[in-house]
């Protein structure tokens, strides 16, 4: 693996560790400031949303951009900044506020999950020259695709189990702070 496709593949991890703790730290986070999951749920919700509004348009704006790099720093500096915002909004400022917060958030969604993917197979083929065409870099792409994969379900898994530790250890409000910094790492690798 090449050094491009390797920083693809941590910043993802990272972007996609945090996404995949979100719902589980803002309902905890909700619940420890108000005393009631509801605030949480809809503000899950409102993250939640726009990952499926958007999508259409980020595939358009990847397959548009001069620098797809620029592009996805943006959109991860975006999700981290609201992954911050709610940490410190959930339970103190009016819901409106927030659920504008959590859905500017959500729109950057899908750059963390297909946006930073659908780079992957062009990051992997730069790894074979002239002479390793065809199944070489069939191969090649097949592989950046499987890591790709498996980060993806290391994150779905890591997230939650993240945010339960530390909301253990100190707060849900730590929790999603350290979501917020993991996101936040990941947009200067992009």
């Amino acid at each position: 693996m090449n050094g491009p496709l390797v920083r693809c593949l941590v910043t993802a991890f990272l972007a996609r560790v945090a996404d995949e703790g979100m719902g589980i730290a803002v309902v905890l986070l909700a619940l420890d400031r108000t005393g009631g999951a509801a605030e949480g749920a809809f503000v899950v919700t409102a993250w939640l949303l726009p990952h499926v509004v958007t999508a259409p348009l980020t595939g358009a704006l990847m397959a548009r951009a001069r620098r797809p790099a620029l592009l996805c720093a943006g959109a991860l500096a975006c999700f981290a900044l609201a992954i911050g915002g709610l940490s410190a909004l959930v339970g103190r400022a009016p819901t409106p506020w927030v659920l504008a917060v959590a859905l500017a958030g959500g729109a950057c969604g899908p750059m963390v999950s297909g946006g930073l993917s659908s780079v992957v197979g062009a990051l992997a083929s730069r790894t074979t020259n002239a002479a390793q065409a065809g199944a070489v870099e069939a191969a090649a792409v097949g592989r950046a695709y499987a890591w790709d994969s498996a980060g993806y379900n290391a994150a779905s898994l890591g997230g939650p189990a993240l945010v339960a530790l530390v909301a253990a250890a100190a707060s849900p409000a730590t929790a999603l702070g350290a979501l917020a910094l993991l996101a936040a790492s990941a947009a200067p690798l992009a």
